[in-house]
C-alpha cells in the first residue's frame, strides 16, 4: 500500500511539473531570448556559444543549441529545443 501511494504522489508531481511547463511554452511563437530564460528558469546553463549559437546543458545531462537571432524561433525548432530540454 505504501508503494502505490509513493507511485502516485510521483504520478502526481509530474503531472503539475507538466501542467506549469504547458503554460509557459503556450504563448508560441518564442523569440530565442525568451527561450533561454524558460532554459535558465528549468535548471539549464550557458555552456560554450559557436557564433550565433548558444549551448545549453543541465544536470540531468540534456543538452540543447539556441541560435542567437533576431526574429521568432520557428515552431518545429522551437519543438525540436524543448524535447532535446527534456520540457516537452
Amino acid at each position: 500500500m505504501r508503494i502505490l501511494c509513493v507511485f502516485c504522489i510521483d504520478i502526481y508531481i509530474v503531472y503539475v511539473y507538466n501542467i506549469s511547463i504547458e503554460s509557459e511554452v503556450s504563448n508560441m511563437p518564442m523569440t530565442p531570448k525568451q527561450m533561454i530564460k524558460l532554459l535558465k528558469k528549468n535548471g539549464f546553463y550557458e555552456v560554450s556559444q559557436n557564433g550565433s549559437h548558444k549551448k545549453f546543458r543541465d544536470n540531468n545531462g540534456h543538452q540543447t543549441i539556441v541560435p542567437m537571432h533576431n526574429k521568432d524561433l520557428g515552431k518545429g525548432l522551437e519543438d525540436t529545443i524543448l524535447k532535446q530540454a527534456g520540457l516537452k
